[in-house]
C-alpha cells in the first residue's frame, strides 16, 4: 500500500461541498474529549481549522507509513493558509464520496486513525454526500 499527501484543493473541495448544503455542521471533541464543539463549514475560521486538521492527519499517516519521512519534510504543507474559501462551483455528491475514499486511503496508516478528528470530519462529509444523492430525501426511512 502506498500513501501520499493529498492536495490542498482536495481538502478545500471537500469542505466547500460540506458548506453548500443544509447539513453543514461538523461536531468535534474538546480537549478533554468529553464535550462536543460544533464547527460550521460556512464559517471561514472553522473551515480553515477543519482543513488544517485534515492536512495534519494526512501528513501524520504518510510519515507513519514511510518512517524515513518526517513531519519537517512537509513543513510548508502543514498549514493550508491563507484559506481560500469561496462558494463557487462545488463538487458533486458522487465526487465528494470518491474524494472521501481517497482521503481515507491516504490517511488510514496509523493504528488510531478511526479515533481521530480527521476521521470524524471525513465520515460527516461522507454522510452529507450520501444525503445529497438524488432520491435520498424521497426514500422511505424504514422499509416495512
Amino acid at each position: 500500500m502506498s500513501a501520499f499527501v493529498v492536495s490542498d484543493k482536495h481538502i478545500v473541495s471537500l469542505l466547500q461541498f460540506a458548506a453548500k448544503g443544509d447539513r453543514r455542521y461538523i461536531w468535534l471533541h474538546d480537549e478533554t474529549g468529553a464535550a462536543s464543539i460544533v464547527k460550521d463549514t460556512r464559517d471561514v475560521v472553522h473551515a480553515e481549522e477543519l482543513a488544517n486538521i485534515l492536512k495534519a492527519e494526512n501528513i501524520r499517516s504518510v510519515c507513519y507509513r514511510y518512517p524515513d519521512d518526517t513531519p519537517e519534510q512537509y513543513a510548508g504543507q502543514i498549514k493550508i493558509a491563507p484559506f481560500q474559501f469561496t462558494r463557487g462551483q462545488a463538487i458533486s455528491p458522487v465526487q465528494a464520496l470518491k474524494a472521501c475514499t481517497c482521503y481515507d486511503y491516504q490517511t488510514c496508516e496509523t493504528p488510531d486513525y478511526k479515533d481521530t478528528e480527521a476521521y470524524r470530519i471525513i465520515e460527516t462529509i461522507r454522510g452529507m454526500a450520501i444525503a445529497a444523492l438524488p432520491g435520498y430525501d424521497a426514500a422511505a426511512w424504514e422499509i416495512i
